[in-house]
């Protein structure tokens, strides 16, 4: 994998300009990068590498998220900067191709997002096989939390450079974390309290790998839920300033525990910055043991919201052909 310092270099073989086209925000974010660049880009990266006149695959960068791409043995790949990847858009010296992304709710779809999570995993295998072996197991009775905290932004997001600036702690946090963590961590010793900063991505797929339990606030860390074991459950404090103007909430969370058959509890925080109801914490979490305590009920649970989303993708594929004026399929049909 080239740099972006390094910039475009000639080849002799064809060179493919990668367009990974994210929804909304920027790829410089989490998120953003995870679902809108980094999906896209191993869905076509597995069709490109198999090309022997591909020489090249340019994609933009994505700043301090670019390292994340170094493990993954993307032998081709050439990381512009991101102002070179666009203007090359236009060069005709290169095959244009683009990628649609997944960051936006509405664009999670079940079967291209699993498909790119298992790359991912298969791409990763020895770097998460290594950090298995060095992680401590949960070793205490009672459920495996992963608690996260965030730390404050990497200087790259308070500098002039970064598409949208503020990150971390002071984007969000929680007012009285500390207490949070060791309310959790006295009803339920296998409490870990974690800041993904400090860990490389493969750390972070183990730890969620071995979680029972996510706890924390809205943001881009949820993501990870995508790495999460079947038995596992997602709780998310969410601040009420980012209710949206007719007081609906951002569900991007929510969507994806749907998505993935995983179940989810909301506890609501006064604002990004303020205290949260410990209690209230611990009330999400006793209602999830309970339900794991009815497997016949979880598990229609998760049959009925995979086929939800199923009956939602199939009304909007419906939708788009009759705004265009073909006939539709029925929505019954299977495929």
């Amino acid at each position: 994998m080239q740099s972006p310092e390094e910039g475009a270099t000639p080849s002799s073989g064809i060179d493919v300009h990668l367009t990974c086209a994210n929804k909304s925000g920027s790829v410089e974010h989490y998120y953003h990068f995870f679902l809108g660049h980094l999906y896209p880009l191993l869905l076509a990266y597995e069709k490109l590498e198999q090309e022997p006149a591909v020489s090249q695959v340019l994609v933009r960068s994505c700043a301090v998220m670019d390292s994340l791409l170094e493990p993954l043995g993307l032998d081709k790949l050439r990381i512009l900067p991101r102002d070179e990847h666009a203007q090359l858009a236009s060069s005709v010296t290169v095959k244009s191709m683009t990628e649609p992304g997944y960051d936006r709710p509405v664009d999670y779809h079940y079967r291209p997002m699993v498909r790119a999570t298992r790359v991912l995993l298969r791409r990763l295998a020895p770097s998460i096989d290594e950090a298995a072996a060095r992680l401590p197991r949960p070793d205490q009775p009672g459920p495996a939390i992963l608690l996260i905290d965030r730390k404050p932004p990497d200087d790259f997001y308070t500098s002039g450079n970064a598409e949208i600036s503020s990150s971390g702690s002071q984007r969000r946090s929680i007012g009285n974390f500390t207490e949070l963590a060791n309310a959790l961590q006295g009803a339920c010793p296998n409490t870990r309290v974690c800041y993904l900063e400090d860990h490389t991505l493969a750390e972070q797929i183990v730890l969620f790998q071995r979680a029972d339990i996510i706890v924390g606030q809205h943001g881009a860390a949820l993501v990870n839920a995508v790495f999460c074991n079947s038995h596992a459950a997602l709780v998310e404090i969410y601040p009420r300033d980012l209710l949206n103007p007719g007081g609906g909430y951002k569900n991007h969370f929510l969507r994806l525990a749907q998505l993935l058959g995983l179940p989810f509890r909301r506890v609501l925080q006064q604002s990004s910055h303020s205290a949260i109801d410990c209690a209230r914490v611990m009330a999400a979490i006793a209602e999830i043991r309970r339900q794991d305590s009815l497997p016949q009920a979880r598990q229609l649970q998760r049959i009925l919201w995979f086929h939800l989303w199923q009956l939602r993708l199939r009304l909007k594929l419906w939708l788009k052909a009759a705004a265009s004026g073909k006939s539709p399929a029925p929505l019954n049909k299977q495929r």
